[in-house]
């Protein structure tokens, strides 16, 4: 399998928690936290973000606050980096630029939304979202990739009407995570467990222009729903083991049912007793029964 090394290309350190963040990154690969607001588009795309927030959302997220504060939840963490902003905005003031910026971030929040996640962080041209946490969700990783593939496709589409060029990196993985608060203005502070947030960061850095990048974690949670091409495994600093990634490329029209029962369903064991009590009650279904449901009773 191939591998990729990205311990490399480091520069300053998050203000936060210390990590080195790389030149190129929007967002601390160690705590997720977005490098520190240097313009004020930066400020503005924040801002915009947390003010398109549906009010519905808004309040379902607000209700959950106080409760959520320090639980550890398992979440799927999903980034999104937009290439070829800095030319469309070039020698702009902050208000014109969100004009132009703020249509793409629209697509990349409406898609985040949509499929029950929440924006956490933002930058002029990234965003950080999490799927599971405020509002929690059996399929998160499910949801965070569906986002994903509704955000590549509203950027095609944003593209063709306004004739530019701008494409999406994005990174998805899975794990735990610890909800520190939620303030009034719907900004979350979280900690990560381990190296969700990180991981999770180093997979939109290794994302090609218009791809998207998933971890094993997040791959494996999904499986059955999605379509993914293993793309080998990649060397992390401060991760003892190399990191398995495979590359997003569609989802698949399937059911739960059906993704899970073509992973193999479970034997049921210790039900005898129950399945004669039943076949008892119910004789004239006796025949069909044991054509079928005697393969899954196991003593």
């Amino acid at each position: 399998m191939k591998r990729h090394n990205l311990s490399g290309e480091l520069g300053r350190r998050c203000s936060h928690c210390g990590f080195e963040i790389r030149p190129t990154a929007n967002f601390c690969g160690g705590c997720g936290r977005s490098r520190a607001f240097g313009t004020a588009t930066d400020q503005n795309a924040l801002t915009f973000l947390q003010s398109k927030v549906p009010a519905k959302l808004a309040e379902r997220i607000l209700h959950s606050g106080g409760a959520m504060s320090g639980e550890r939840k398992h979440v799927t963490v999903l980034f999104a980096d937009v290439r070829g902003s800095t030319a469309l905005i070039d020698r702009l003031d902050p208000e014109e630029a969100l004009e132009i910026l703020g249509p793409v971030l629209q697509v990349l929040m409406d898609a985040i939304h949509q499929h029950d996640g929440f924006v956490n962080q933002a930058r002029g041209d990234g965003v950080m979202a999490l799927f599971g946490a405020p509002i929690a969700t059996e399929d998160h990783a499910v949801q965070a990739c569906r986002a994903a593939m509704a955000m590549q496709a509203g950027i095609q589409e944003l593209n063709r009407r306004r004739i530019s060029d701008i494409s999406l990196r994005i990174g998805v993985n899975s794990g735990h995570v610890v909800i520190h608060s939620i303030g009034s203005n719907l900004t979350m502070n979280y900690d990560a467990v381990g190296k969700t947030v990180h991981l999770a960061a180093r997979m939109e850095e290794l994302a090609a222009p218009n791809r998207m990048m998933l971890t094993a974690a997040t791959q494996k949670l999904a499986k059955g729903f999605i379509v993914a091409d293993p793309r080998g495994t990649v060397v992390l600093k401060g991760v003892a083991e190399p990191v398995e990634t495979f590359e997003l490329g569609g989802m698949r029209s399937t059911t739960r049912w059906q993704a899970r029962s073509s992973q193999g369903l479970n034997a049921l064991v210790g039900r005898q007793a129950e399945f004669d009590m039943r076949s008892s009650a119910y004789p004239v279904q006796l025949l069909s029964d044991q054509r079928s449901y005697p393969s899954y009773v196991r003593n």
